[in-house]
């Protein structure tokens, strides 16, 4: 398939630079034991992205879950529907299950 069929930049698909992109990253003591947290990316983007932060999915050029289940990059449309983001993540920082991520911006 080619990468304008899934929704993704032939730089996004191919692991090169992500615009207006943030990433999730599990914090270490949700990667094992009693609390772990395993998640999809279908369940990430409704439970954490969705529900949790209130992002509506027209926002978001796409979602990539990274290699071992506990980051996904998360990628915005544009500059405005980032900074949207930055605001819902202000407001929500302090959610239960926002809490259980280290969230970066990515360069």
């Amino acid at each position: 398939r080619r990468s304008s069929d899934l929704g993704m930049s032939v730089g996004q698909y191919s692991g090169g630079p992500r615009h207006f992109c943030v990433r999730f990253t599990l914090k270490s003591e949700f990667r094992e034991g009693d609390q772990k947290l395993s998640l999809t990316r279908s369940q990430f983007s409704r439970s954490v992205i969705q529900q949790s932060l209130g992002i509506e999915l027209p926002w978001i050029n796409c979602i990539i879950a990274l290699p071992g289940g506990a980051a996904w990059d998360v990628s915005f449309r544009d500059a405005e529907c980032l900074a949207r983001f930055w605001k819902l993540y202000n407001k929500y920082e302090d959610e239960d299950i926002i809490q259980k991520f280290c969230v970066s911006a990515l360069p």
